[in-house]
């Protein structure tokens, strides 16, 4: 854990490159009209609510090689379905505007955006 602190101290750029990443993807995000709940951490997710729904969304997303995970009862309460996706310094904004292409075209085939 130390040397994870002093590499933040060497290259306080990644940091800041992970805050800019999680800004530019939640709100990629929320210009979808998806809902990214109360999260202020590079760990957004995107609250569905219906368990169904976050699984099919979660399952075309991997099919579209965006690795984001689906939460459901009983990680998470009934009725606050999700899909969690983490955000992390090393994705380039190609990355992330890939992800968010995706979130926009299966939200879409699925009726939820």
């Amino acid at each position: 854990m130390i040397a994870s602190l002093d590499s933040l101290r060497a290259q306080p750029e990644r940091l800041e490159r992970l805050w800019a990443n999680t800004r530019h993807f939640r709100e990629g995000l929320q210009q979808l009209g998806l809902n990214t709940g109360a999260s202020v951490t590079p760990i957004v997710p995107v609250m569905l609510g219906d368990e169904a729904q976050a699984t099919a969304f979660g399952r075309e997303l991997r099919a579209a090689g965006v690795y984001a995970q689906a939460f459901t009862y009983p990680v998470v309460p009934q009725g606050k379905a999700r899909i969690r996706c983490i955000v992390s310094a090393s994705h380039s904004q190609d990355d992330l505007d890939v992800a968010l292409e995706a979130f926009a075209a299966i939200g879409r085939r699925l009726r939820l955006i």
